[in-house]
């Protein structure tokens, strides 16, 4: 670990930022494809994923880190791969999902064992073959009853998605859901609830509509995994409190790159495009090409998000993950935030510190099977002079702190402790688009 730091810090001190991006792009356009190199990620919402977490708890799965979600249906497979000499040591109920998701997982489990034509196993609406991959597609739909403020709530939800590989190192997501609410009461802000936000498409007084798309297209450069896409994002170890990147947000535009750097460490970064809702208005007009009335034509402030993470397993059972993030808004994408590896922190004083940077930490244990201990670490801001003056201090973290048991006292039984605090004003900035 000492030696690769040593190598790290002489890299970053004899190049330039721009020749380190300038290598990179140079390498991915030069990497060779490997065999079934298509990436595609995995919307967070998969059920595979607790189950993986299950089986690193008890055990029978090691090298699993998941410290920032999702990850691409490749990476799951070849775990799912890894679970098939402890088969018999697990419950019947675990037996059943284990024999689901390698249905579920069908295409990427034959491609990993060498197929050379893989099919699918799980049946789809429509499936057929595409040029050295194939393409799924479905249809969604789901309704929901419950209760809001004791007024009864209808929630129907229609809709399509596919998803496939084609060309040996392109992959492909989409996933479009139209809703519609009934009902007296609505929680349109989404506040008190994990559910996340919306943007309206129309209203009235007794219901509401909205519409949510995911996106996804990947593209695999020898072990390097690029996506532009529309996806979410889970960063840092919690079950219900991820106060790093979560499931609240709607899903957003992005750049996203991965890469293992080892068999025990990993690199990810992203760069978003977020919506400020911050009303521009020097550029917000109101539009007279109608003789019967004027159109108010709002302009909101630009905002975007640049993350990144290392994730490392320095001891078997014990995965930890530090990165940073920066929120800056006001001006097109910035070149000094499109650099991979930049510091991000010293790119906000090189930008006259007007942006909002933030650093991250978590931790996983797995060290006795059947017990997993995590925790997460958030900094807005923090003055470590004044940290235990209450007057002075400016303390702005989140933190989540948990421990989960599996199977304890009783097989297929799960209990969950969790703790989550968010301080005043993190996340806040005194620009409002930078928030």
């Amino acid at each position: 670990m000492k030696l690769l730091l040593r190598l790290l810090h002489r890299f970053i001190t004899h190049i330039s930022a721009l020749h380190a991006f300038v290598l990179l792009c140079i390498f991915l356009l030069t990497s060779s494809t490997l065999s079934f190199g298509q990436a595609l990620y995995l919307p967070v919402s998969h059920e595979v994923y607790p189950f993986l977490q299950r089986m690193e708890s008890r055990g029978l799965l090691a090298e699993y880190r998941d410290a920032a979600k999702p990850l691409s249906r490749k990476t799951i497979a070849n775990h799912l791969k890894k679970l098939e000499s402890s088969e018999d040591a697990m419950t019947s109920v675990e037996r059943a999902t284990y024999e689901f998701l390698k249905t579920e997982f069908g295409y990427e489990l034959l491609a990993l064992a060498g197929d050379p034509d893989p099919s699918e196993i799980r049946g789809h609406v429509f499936s057929f073959k595409l040029n050295e991959g194939i393409m799924n597609i479905d249809l969604v739909g789901k309704y929901t009853y419950s209760r809001s403020e004791g007024e009864p709530l209808r929630i129907q939800s229609h809709g399509a998605r596919t998803y496939g590989y084609a060309y040996k190192d392109i992959g492909f997501y989409f996933n479009f859901v139209d809703n519609r609410e009934v009902g007296k009461k609505f929680n349109i802000s989404k506040t008190h609830t994990p559910d996340p936000g919306v943007v309206l498409t129309r209203s009235h007084a007794n219901w509401i509509e909205y519409n949510t798309t995911e996106a996804q297209f990947t593209y695999q450069a020898g072990e390097f995994e690029l996506a532009i896409e529309k996806m979410q994002n889970v960063w840092g170890a919690g079950r219900r409190g991820n106060v790093i990147l979560s499931t609240k947000a709607l899903s957003y535009p992005q750049f996203k790159l991965r890469v293992p750097l080892t068999s025990w460490m990993e690199f990810i970064y992203l760069h978003a495009d977020l919506n400020s809702n911050v009303l521009d208005s020097s550029r917000s007009y109101n539009a007279s090409s109608s003789s019967r009335r004027e159109f108010f034509r709002p302009v909101y402030r630009q905002k975007y998000l640049a993350a990144h993470m290392i994730e490392f397993t320095p001891l078997h059972g014990v995965d930890f993950a530090i990165g940073e993030s920066i929120v800056y808004s006001d001006k097109n994408p910035q070149f000094i935030y499109l650099i991979p590896i930049m510091f991000f922190k010293s790119a906000e004083h090189y930008n006259r510190d007007t942006d909002n940077a933030q650093i991250f930490g978590s931790l996983d244990i797995n060290l006795m099977k059947r017990l997993n201990l995590y925790g997460t670490l958030f900094i807005d801001e923090i003055n470590t002079d004044a940290l235990l003056n209450p007057n002075e201090a400016r303390n702005q973290i989140g933190y989540t702190v948990g421990i989960q048991t599996y199977d304890l006292p009783a097989n297929n039984l799960e209990l969950l402790v969790e703790y989550s605090r968010v301080n005043p004003w993190a996340y806040s900035h005194k620009f409002p688009a930078a928030t």
